[in-house]
C-alpha cells in the first residue's frame, strides 16, 4: 500500500474514533440530563398528606429569573416548618446554600418519571442521597410544574387542586427572589457543611 493509501486509512481511523467518542460523550451527557431532567420547578413531597394535621416534607428547587433559589421544610394545614435557601446544581450534585443558620449541604439527586411505581397519584421520582449514603424519596406530578416567572400563579393553581398541600408551598415571592439574589455564593462557600439530608 502507497503512503498516500497508508495516510487515508490513518484518517480514517481517526476519524472513525473521534466520532464514537462524540456519541459516547453525547450518550453520557444526555443520560446526566435525563438524571436531573424534572428536579428543578416542581414541588415535591415526600408522601400525599393523609389529612390537614398530617406533616409532609417538601422541597421546590426553583431557577428564577432573579437567581436559583427554593424552600424546603415539612408542613401541614397547621403547622409550617420552611428554610429558604440558594442552590447550585453540577450534574446530579445539588449544592445548597441556607442563609438563615450559614450553612451549606451537597446532595446527589436523581429523578425518573415512575407512574405505576411511585403511590397514586405521582407520576415522577425524585431520590436524594447525602455523602454518607443516606437518602429519601420524594414524589411529584408533571402537573406540579411552577412557571418560574409566575411562580404564585403556578403555586395558587397546584393549591386550588390539592389544598392539604397549602403549608408545603412556601412564599416565593419577587421580594424573596431579589433578597436572595444578592447572597454572595462565593462566601456562602465557607459555611460549614451539614452532615445530614436536606433539613
Amino acid at each position: 500500500m502507497s503512503n498516500h493509501g497508508k495516510k487515508l486509512v490513518a484518517l480514517a481511523l481517526v476519524g472513525a474514533c473521534s466520532f464514537g467518542v462524540w456519541k459516547v460523550g453525547s450518550a453520557l451527557l444526555a443520560d446526566e440530563a435525563q438524571g436531573t431532567k424534572h428536579a428543578v420547578n416542581h414541588l415535591w413531597i415526600d408522601h400525599a398528606p393523609r389529612d390537614d394535621r398530617d406533616l409532609i416534607g417538601n422541597i421546590i428547587i426553583l431557577d428564577h429569573p432573579q437567581g436559583q433559589f427554593g424552600v424546603t421544610g415539612h408542613s401541614s394545614q397547621w403547622r409550617i416548618r420552611m428554610d429558604v435557601f440558594r442552590w447550585q446544581l453540577d450534574g446530579s450534585t445539588l449544592e445548597l446554600f441556607f442563609p438563615q443558620d450559614r450553612i451549606r449541604a451537597k446532595v446527589q439527586i436523581e429523578t425518573w418519571e415512575c407512574a405505576g411505581e411511585a403511590p397514586a397519584p405521582f407520576e415522577l421520582c425524585m431520590k436524594v442521597t447525602n455523602p454518607q449514603g443516606a437518602s429519601m424519596m420524594f414524589y411529584s406530578r408533571e402537573d406540579w410544574e411552577i412557571d418560574p416567572g409566575n411562580a404564585q400563579r403556578s403555586l395558587a393553581k397546584i393549591s386550588a387542586d390539592e389544598p392539604l398541600l397549602n403549608g408545603a408551598l412556601g412564599d416565593l415571592g419577587a421580594g424573596q427572589a431579589q433578597q436572595l439574589g444578592a447572597l454572595d455564593l462565593e462566601l456562602a462557600q465557607r459555611w460549614p457543611e451539614r452532615d445530614g439530608l436536606i433539613p
